[in-house]
C-alpha cells in the first residue's frame, strides 16, 4: 500500500468543551482537553469516533475499502469464554486502522475563562440542589476556533485514497456539534474540511546501515508503550521504548508496504535483527536511569556503594537484610514530561457514557520543557549471504521510512538518522572478578524460582530456590566458564549466605503477554519474571576455563534468554521472537561489564 498525508481542519464556534483531562485548575468542574504544550485539543480517539459514526451513518462503502478497516476493528461484545475472548482480542488487535489520526490542536491565543451551568428541576422550575457546574471556556462566546492536524492514510492507489477521503469529507458535513453539552448548543461545528495531501515516498536507508549503528529519532506525538497497569483502569507509559515495540512497529510498516514480516523472505532476517531499547536523550544525557550504587541494603533505606559497610559503628542487623532482593529508592519525580488523559467509554447503543468505564492513561511526551527529545537505540542488521542482502536493504528502508504505529497512540518515528556505535567495553581476562550490571531487564528465571526454599541439587529445575536458579542460569549461559562469586566482600559472606554476589531485583510482566505468548507450553499461562535493570551479578571464572569470549558476546549481544523446562535450562533460539517479546534481539538483557582486580 501507499502512504498519504491527510489534512484535517475542524472549526468550532465557542462555547465548546471537549472533555478528557482530569481537573487541574481550582474551582473547575469540567476542563477542556489539552496537550503537553497546554493547547486545547480534540484527542485523536475523539475525532476518530466522530468520523467513524458519521461514515457509518452515510453508508458509503468507499469509506471502508476492500478490507473494511478504514478506522480499524470495532470492539465486539465480551464473552464469558476466556479462550474465545482472547482469540477475538488478538484478532482485533491485528486489525489496525488504515487512517491514522492525530490530535487536532487549536491555534488559540485567547485567555481561558469559565462559565457556570445549573440543572433545572422540571417540577418546580428551580435549580436542582447539588447540580451547579463550573466549566472552562477557552474562547469568548461566538468566536470560531480552528483545530487542525495531519493524519496518515494507507491506501492502494492515489485514486482510491482520493475517493475515500472525498467520501469521508462528505459524510463529515453531517456532524453539527462536537464535545459535551451539545443539547444546549455547545460545540457548534462551523466547518469540517478533510483533504488528501501528498504521497509519502519510501525512504532509502543510509549506506552505513550494513554494520551495527546507533539509531537516533524523534516522535511526532505523546506515546504509550511498555505500560504499567497501576490498577484496572489506570495505565502509565514508560519513556524507554523496548526494542520489541520498535520491531513490532517496523513489522506492521513492512506489512503495509507489501513485505510480509512473517514470511520466509523476511521473517528469519527480522528475528535475527537486533533492535535495542531506545533511551530518551537531551543534551547528550539520558532522561532516565538509575545506578546500582543507589540500591538499598536494609530497612532504614541507608544507601551503600556496591555493598554495605559492615565496619560502620552501627552495622545493619541480619533480620534487616533481604536475602535475595534489593530495592532502589530515590526521587520518584520523572525527569521527562508526561501528559495525562482521562477518557470514558461510550455505550454504542445509548450513545452515552458507560457506567464505571472511566480510565486514565499517562503518556510520555516527545518534548521536555519545549525542547525536542531524541531517542537512541542500538541496531544490529541481520547477517545474510549475498543472495539476501536485497531483503536486508528493504528491511532497513522500511525502518527509515518511519513506522507510523508505535504504541497505543500510533506515534510515528521521525527525524531518523544514524550515529556511530562505540564498541562495547570488554574487561581484561586477568580480572579476578567481573561485575555484570543489567542496563535493560533480562529473562533469566521463572516464577517458580522466586521461592527461597527448595533443594539446590534438585534434578527438577522448577524446584530450585531463587539463588540456585540464578546459579544454574549463569552456568548454562556462560557455557560453564563463570559462576556467582562467593567472596565479593568477606564481611558479607556470613550475613548474606552462600550467594553474596547477587544483588537482584525482579519484576513481573504478565497480563496480555502471558496470555498471548504461550512461551512455556501450549497449556501454560504464567507471567514472565524479568530481572530488572540495575541488578548486579558478581561473577568469577571457573578454574581451567577462559570466560573472555563469553563476556565479549554478552557485552555485544546481551545476556541470552533461557527457556526453562522441568529438567533443563535451554537458551531461546532467535526464531522464537514472535513467541516472547523479552529477548536480547528485542533489546532485553543488555549489560555493562566491569573487571575487578
Amino acid at each position: 500500500m501507499t502512504l498519504f498525508t491527510v489534512k484535517i481542519r475542524v472549526t468550532l464556534v465557542s462555547p465548546f468543551l471537549i472533555g478528557g483531562n482530569p481537573v487541574g485548575t481550582w474551582g473547575l468542574d469540567a476542563q477542556q482537553a489539552r496537550n503537553h504544550q497546554d493547547r486545547p485539543i480534540i484527542p485523536h480517539s475523539h475525532i476518530r469516533g466522530i468520523l467513524r459514526h458519521a461514515a457509518a451513518a452515510a453508508g458509503n462503502a468507499a469509506l471502508f475499502g476492500a478490507d473494511g478497516l478504514f478506522f480499524g476493528a470495532m470492539k465486539k461484545p465480551e464473552t464469558d469464554d476466556e479462550k474465545k475472548q482472547q482469540e477475538r482480542d488478538n484478532e482485533e488487535d491485528a486489525k489496525r486502522a488504515r487512517l491514522i489520526l492525530p490530535d487536532l490542536v487549536a491555534d488559540l491565543a485567547a485567555k481561558a475563562t469559565r462559565t457556570t451551568r445549573v440543572a433545572i428541576d422540571d417540577d418546580n422550575g428551580r435549580a436542582k440542589e447539588g447540580n451547579l457546574l463550573v466549566a472552562e471556556l477557552v474562547a469568548p462566546a461566538g468566536l470560531p476556533v480552528d483545530f487542525t492536524g495531519e493524519a496518515l492514510l494507507w491506501s492502494e492507489t492515489q485514486d482510491s485514497a482520493q475517493a475515500e477521503i472525498a467520501a469521508l469529507h462528505k459524510a463529515a458535513q453531517a456532524v453539527f456539534a462536537i464535545g459535551r453539552f451539545k443539547s444546549v448548543g455547545w460545540g457548534e461545528v462551523k466547518e469540517i474540511a478533510i483533504t488528501l495531501g501528498c504521497e509519502q515516498k519510501m525512504e532509502s536507508a543510509p549506506q552505513s546501515t550494513d554494520r551495527p549503528f546507533l539509531l537516533c529519532f524523534t516522535l511526532d506525538r505523546p506515546f504509550l508503550v511498555d505500560a504499567e497497569e497501576k490498577d484496572s483502569n489506570t495505565l502509565t507509559g514508560r519513556p524507554v521504548i523496548p526494542g520489541a515495540a520498535i520491531k513490532g512497529a517496523l513489522a506492521e510498516h513492512m506489512r503495509r508496504r507489501g513485505l510480509d514480516p512473517a514470511g520466509n523472505d523476511f521473517g528469519h532476517l527480522l528475528s535475527e535483527m537486533t533492535v535495542g531499547h531506545a533511551v530518551p536523550m537531551l543534551d547528550g544525557k539520558p532522561l532516565v536511569g538509575r545506578e546500582a550504587e543507589d540500591m538499598v541494603a536494609w530497612a532504614n533505606q541507608t544507601k551503600f556503594a556496591r555493598w554495605p559497610d559492615f565496619s560502620m559503628p552501627d552495622p545493619p542487623k541480619l533480620d534487616d537484610l533481604p536475602f535475595f532482593a534489593m530495592d532502589w529508592k530515590g526521587d520518584n519525580a520523572p525527569e521527562y514530561d508526561t501528559e495525562v488523559r482521562t477518557r470514558v467509554r461510550i455505550n454504542q447503543g445509548r450513545q452515552a457514557a458507560e457506567e464505571a468505564a472511566l480510565f486514565t492513561q499517562t503518556l510520555v511526551c516527545p518534548t521536555k520543557g519545549g525542547r525536542q527529545v531524541i531517542w537512541q537505540a542500538r541496531v544490529v542488521p541481520p547477517a545474510a549471504d549475498a543472495g539476501k542482502q536485497d531483503n536486508v536493504r528493504k528491511i532497513m528502508a522500511a525502518l527509515f521510512d518511519g513506522p507510523a504505529t508505535l504504541g497505543k497512540t500510533n506515534a510515528r518515528l521521525t527525524g531518523m538518522n544514524v550515529a556511530a556505535l562505540p564498541p562495547p567495553d570488554v574487561p581484561e581476562p586477568a580480572s579476578r572478578m567481573f561485575r555484570v550490571e543489567l542496563v535493560t531487564p533480562a529473562l533469566m528465571i521463572r516464577a517458580s524460582h522466586l521461592q527461597t526454599t527448595g533443594s539446590p541439587n534438585s534434578a527438577n529445575l522448577l524446584e530450585l530456590p531463587f539463588a540456585a536458579a540464578f546459579a544454574r542460569y549463569v552456568d548454562v549461559a556462560s557455557g560453564g566458564t563463570l559462576r556467582i562469586a562467593a567472596d565479593v566482600n568477606p564481611a558479607m559472606t556470613p550475613v548474606l549466605g552462600p550467594t553474596p554476589g547477587l544483588f537482584i531485583s525482579t519484576v513481573f510482566r504478565g497480563g496480555f503477554d502471558a496470555r498471548a505468548h504461550r512461551f512455556f507450553g501450549a497449556d501454560i499461562v504464567e507471567p514472565f519474571v524479568l530481572t530488572d535493570a540495575g541488578s548486579v551479578l558478581y561473577l568469577e571464572p571457573v578454574e581451567g576455563t577462559d570466560p573472555v569470549g563469553t563476556l565479549a558476546a554478552w557485552a555485544r549481544d546481551g545476556l541470552p534468554a533461557m527457556e526453562w523446562s522441568a529438567s533443563d535450562a535451554v537458551p531461546v533460539p532467535a526464531t522464537r521472537w514472535q513467541d516472547c517479546p523479552f529477548l536480547p534481539q528485542n533489546g532485553y538483557g543488555q549489560v555493562r561489564i566491569e573487571g575487578m582486580p
